[in-house]
C-alpha cells in the first residue's frame, strides 16, 4: 500500500483471487460507521486525522479512488500509519468475518497453506493473507473460559476489541457516566471532548457523536486546535473518565475487582502509548490506570 490509490490494490488484490476480501458490495459496519467495502475502510484509515477526506472517502461509491488525490492528500497520512496497517487490514476483515455467513464460508474453506507469504507478493497481498491467517488461527483457538474465570490465575488480561474478553474495560464500550452534570456514552467521548476544552461548541459536538468511532475521529481531527497543555493533562483526563465509568456502573466495578492482581494490558497495534503496541513494547498506560484505580476501589 505505497499509494492511495484504492483501484491499485484492488487490482492486486484480484490478482491472488482474494479480490472477495476487499471489493464485494457488501458494507461492513465499524465504530458505527457504514464502509462500502473492506477497501474503503483501509483507505478511510489511513486519513482518519482528517475529517474532510475521511468522510470523502467514505462516500465515494467506487473502491477505485483516483491516482491523483494521493499527491493531494499526502501530507495528511496519520503519522503512525506503518505501524497501524497491518491492525486495520486485521480489524476490517475480522468485521466482514463476523457480519456476513457466506464470507465466513469463503474464509474457513481457505487452505492456510495457501496464504504463506512469498517473496513477490505486494505490500497490501502480505496484509490480506496476514489477516486471513490471524483470523484462521484465532477462530480455531477460542479463548479458555476456564482460565477466565479463574481468580487465582497469574495470566495477565488482554483487552481490546469484541473479539477478546473484557470488552468492558475498552474506551469504546458503551457504559454512560456524569461529569460535570453531562453525560457521556462512554469513557472515549469524555476523553476526547476534553482536548477540546474550553471550547464549548467542539467539545459538545463530541460529545453527542453517535459512536465512540465518530468521537475518536472528531477528537483527531486539526481542524480545531488541541489545548495547549493536553500531553501534561491527557493521563489525568483519563483517570477522570476511568473513575466515572467504573464507579457510576457497579456491574463494571464488579468486573475490574474480580481481575485479582492480574497484570492489564490494552493489546493493540495500533497505540504504543495507551496500548502495548501489539509486541509488547509500548506503554500500555490504559492498562496501568485501570489497575491504579482497581487497587483505589479496594481501599
Amino acid at each position: 500500500m505505497e499509494n492511495f490509490v484504492a483501484g491499485d490494490l484492488s487490482e492486486q488484490v484480484e490478482v491472488s483471487g482474494l479480490d472477495t476480501v476487499m471489493n464485494d458490495e457488501n458494507p461492513i459496519t465499524i465504530d458505527g460507521n457504514e464502509f462500502r467495502s473492506i477497501c474503503h475502510y483501509f483507505i478511510c484509515m489511513k486519513f482518519s486525522g482528517d475529517e474532510d477526506i475521511f468522510n470523502e472517502i467514505l462516500m465515494t461509491r467506487s473502491a477505485r479512488i483516483q491516482k491523483q488525490k494521493h499527491g493531494k492528500y499526502k501530507e495528511s497520512i496519520r503519522d503512525d500509519w506503518k505501524e497501524v496497517e497491518r491492525s486495520v487490514m486485521a480489524e476490517a476483515v475480522k468485521a466482514k468475518y463476523e457480519q456476513y455467513e457466506d464470507f465466513k464460508l469463503f474464509i474457513d474453506k481457505i487452505d492456510t497453506n495457501s496464504l504463506k507469504i512469498n517473496s513477490d507478493d505486494s505490500k497490501s497481498i502480505k496484509l490480506i493473507k496476514r489477516s486471513i491467517l490471524d483470523l484462521k488461527i484465532s477462530d480455531d483457538s477460542p479463548p479458555n473460559e476456564e482460565e477466565k474465570d479463574d481468580p487465582s490465575t497469574t495470566e495477565p488480561i488482554l483487552f481490546y476489541g469484541r473479539h477478546l474478553s473484557h470488552f468492558e474495560f475498552s474506551n469504546f464500550y458503551s457504559a454512560p457516566f456524569y461529569i460535570d452534570s453531562k453525560e457521556y456514552p462512554t469513557s472515549e467521548h469524555y476523553f476526547q471532548s476534553m482536548k477540546f476544552y474550553p471550547s464549548y461548541d467542539h467539545m459538545e459536538s463530541v460529545r453527542l457523536a453517535k459512536s465512540p468511532g465518530v468521537s475518536a475521529r472528531l477528537g483527531r481531527s486539526r481542524k480545531n486546535p488541541l489545548r495547549k497543555d493536553w500531553e501534561e493533562v491527557k493521563d489525568d483526563v483519563m483517570r477522570t473518565a476511568l473513575e466515572a465509568k467504573f464507579t457510576q456502573n457497579e456491574g463494571l466495578k464488579e468486573v475490574l475487582l474480580e481481575t485479582g492482581t492480574r497484570e492489564i494490558i490494552e493489546h493493540t497495534g495500533k497505540d504504543f502509548y495507551w496500548g502495548d503496541g501489539g509486541d509488547g513494547g509500548g506503554k500500555n498506560m490504559l492498562g496501568i490506570l485501570l489497575m491504579e484505580l482497581r487497587e483505589k476501589l479496594r481501599e
